[in-house]
């Protein structure tokens, strides 16, 4: 069918895989008007493929039910992560930041996948998993049809804009609020209390969270964007420093305000810099998967560098409570399943013809268990966590046990009055 703008759409059923097949089209303009008999056939030749980076394969029924059910759990995990996040602002934040480094990883590494097959296909867009953010468009610069299938674009702040406006948002009103207490004696302390969390706590918090965000776009605008000297590579460069200012300000400076960022680890220098580490960490595989594209080994690279990390953590145990390490462990092992799976489509897979690999589906299976278990033991430990938080006091119980078992002489006068006298007279017959 031929539009008015000239688009020619053919629709046709398919039982086998088409994916890299030649096709071709023969087009006759005196077929349909003798008045065009003077224009000879025309002759097109070009090889089938998605442009949305997923096989043109075929699948029984039973594939496209699985792809629907995947489709609601993706968006119902992210839906929980969101709550588990939002319930641990009252107690844990770092319960929720680590678990959305799960999803995050999984949504990236997506874009190093040649033909995302169809059970992983529907994670594809679901950029929520970075908060919200705008899709501004620049059309200036191209990228591989692996990235722009996740929504992502060559220029920095197509990617990443609102969640950024809220990170420098965060540290302005934090700034303005300790700079005001100055001058307001009677709520100085309290305002400058305020301040300093945001400045520390929540800062550090916001941009964990966008760390992958981050470095991934900051990769693209400097591969692909073609104009170097812009506002999007202005903004991309400065935004590089952000993780680098929260790691040196988490090391620096008082610890008394950033909370659970630092009184959940224990007292070493090698635990009490485990946020260094996890900056340092998820900006290299944010710049890693972006930059290196293109590279069909690079995925073995990304995996390593989660396997490095996964050593550091399990030697370290940086956590006091033991049942943290676990948590987080447990965060990392999905992180690994994740680029695990794209090591293993693009790299391990790349000499397999397109119909045998599209049919390999067991690994979003493994994929979506290993997230699921992460945010439920994500869950759990939070609900432990406020447990802990707002459970009472071993003293007071004790207190309330041993007002509760104080004689009450008020309500029993008669016979703690008989009491008294029995225990006179023993103490006179002893002395006659």
């Amino acid at each position: 069918m031929l539009s008015p703008e000239g688009k020619l759409t053919v629709t046709f059923d398919y039982d086998q895989t088409y994916e890299g097949q030649p096709i071709s089209f023969t087009i006759t303009p005196a077929g349909g008007n003798q008045n065009l008999f003077a224009i000879p056939p025309t002759n097109v030749v070009f090889n089938l493929t998605e442009a949305n980076n997923t096989p043109i394969a075929y699948y029984n029924e039973t594939v496209y039910e699985q792809k629907k059910s995947f489709d609601k759990a993706y968006k119902g995990g992210i839906g929980a992560s969101y709550g588990i996040m939002a319930i641990g602002m009252a107690c844990d934040k770092v319960i929720g930041v680590e678990l959305f480094g799960v999803w995050q990883v999984a949504y990236l590494s997506l874009s190093n996948i040649d033909r995302v097959q169809p059970l992983l296909e529907p994670m594809m867009s679901l950029g929520i998993v970075n908060g919200i953010n705008s899709q501004l468009s620049f059309n200036t610069s191209e990228v591989p049809r692996r990235v722009s299938a996740i929504h992502y674009e060559a220029e920095f702040l197509s990617n990443v804009n609102y969640m950024l406006w809220l990170v420098l948002a965060d540290a302005l009103v934090g700034a303005l609020l300790y700079a005001v207490g100055s001058f307001v004696p009677k709520h100085k302390e309290k305002m400058q209390e305020i301040g300093l969390r945001m400045l520390k706590e929540y800062l550090l918090m916001l941009v964990l969270f966008n760390t992958f965000n981050l470095t991934y776009s900051a990769g693209l605008q400097f591969t692909y964007c073609e104009t170097l000297v812009s506002l999007n590579s202005a903004v991309a460069a400065v935004s590089l420093l952000l993780p680098l200012g929260a790691a040196i300000a988490v090391t620096a400076t008082d610890p008394k305000q950033f909370g659970e960022f630092k009184s959940h680890y224990r007292p070493d220098l090698m635990s009490q810099s485990y946020f260094v580490w996890t900056f340092l960490y998820r900006s290299v595989l944010g710049v890693c998967m972006s930059q290196l594209n293109e590279v069909e080994e690079a995925t073995i690279v990304t995996f390593s560098v989660s396997v490095i990390f996964m050593v550091y953590l399990m030697t370290n145990t940086p956590y006091v409570k033991g049942y943290q390490n676990y948590r987080s462990i447990t965060d990392q092992v999905a992180i690994m399943v994740s680029l695990f799976v794209a090591m293993y489509y693009r790299s391990m897979k790349s000499t397999s013809d397109v119909a045998t690999v599209s049919q390999i589906l067991a690994p979003a299976f493994l994929s979506i268990v290993v997230m699921y278990t992460a945010t439920a033991i994500s869950a759990a430990t939070l609900g432990y966590e406020l447990y802990l938080k707002f459970k009472p006091s071993t003293n007071q119980k004790q207190d309330n046990k041993v007002s509760n078992t104080e004689p009450n002489f008020e309500d029993h006068p008669s016979q703690n009055n008989l009491e008294s006298n029995q225990v006179m007279e023993s103490v006179l017959n002893q002395y006659p």
